[in-house]
């Protein structure tokens, strides 16, 4: 009889720790996939209620202002420097509205109207 075609003892447990080997393999890359998919919704409503509370650019901070969808850290420190470059000047409040938001550099039309309905203007 030759020994290479006979069923060896330990033929079968290699088999089957093969088999779950890839079982298990798939059940994580299908466990990740899902984890993923959660992590992604999740931040998304992260972001959403983040900016559910209005920010007044008159008085926030530019760690405030950065929350903004499509403001940096530049244009958020371009925004406190024009806003107190006006209260030396005691020329009022620096923005009483969206609009006024474009006579800061770098912000222009596009920017305000993303972030117009996160603004309020209290006086």
């Amino acid at each position: 009889m030759n020994r290479e075609c006979a069923n060896q003892p330990g033929d079968n447990s290699r088999i089957k720790i093969e088999c779950f080997s890839f079982v298990l393999a798939i059940f994580i890359s299908f466990c990740s996939c899902i984890l993923f998919g959660i992590s992604k919704f999740t931040n998304e409503t992260t972001c959403q209620s983040a900016l559910d509370a209005q920010i007044n650019p008159n008085d926030a901070t530019s760690a405030n202002l950065m929350r903004l969808p499509g403001i940096g850290r530049g244009k958020a420190e371009a925004i406190v420097s024009y806003r107190e470059n006006r209260s030396k000047q005691n020329t009022g409040r620096a923005f009483c509205n969206c609009a006024d938001l474009e006579n800061v550099r770098g912000i222009g039309p596009k920017t305000t109207e993303k972030i117009c309905e996160w603004l309020r203007f209290d006086f």
